[in-house]
């Protein structure tokens, strides 16, 4: 497996590292920024941890919608079986 690797200093002095499956430079990079924010204190975290929220929210909404979109096309194949009179 191919694993890329990243460190990044930010402002302060403070660095995050990130490992990402593949060759994705700019994953593992994105990746060890948010590494280091989520080190850093005050505004830089908060932001941070907006930004988490607000990509949470979205994947909640895009998962809800493939979900309901299956669901949708789902068939179900068991039968009840009446008795006739």
């Amino acid at each position: 497996m191919t694993i890329t690797r990243c460190s990044v200093e930010i402002g302060g002095g403070i660095v995050g590292h990130a490992y990402v499956a593949g060759r994705n430079k700019r994953h593992a990079a994105i990746a060890a920024i948010f590494d280091a924010l989520f080190q850093s204190s005050g505004d830089m975290k908060r932001r941070a941890e907006a930004v988490f929220v607000d990509l949470r929210s979205c994947l909640n909404a895009r998962r809800g919608k493939v979900a309901a979109q299956a669901y949708a096309s789902s068939v179900d194949f068991f039968m009840q079986l009446q008795e006739q009179a």
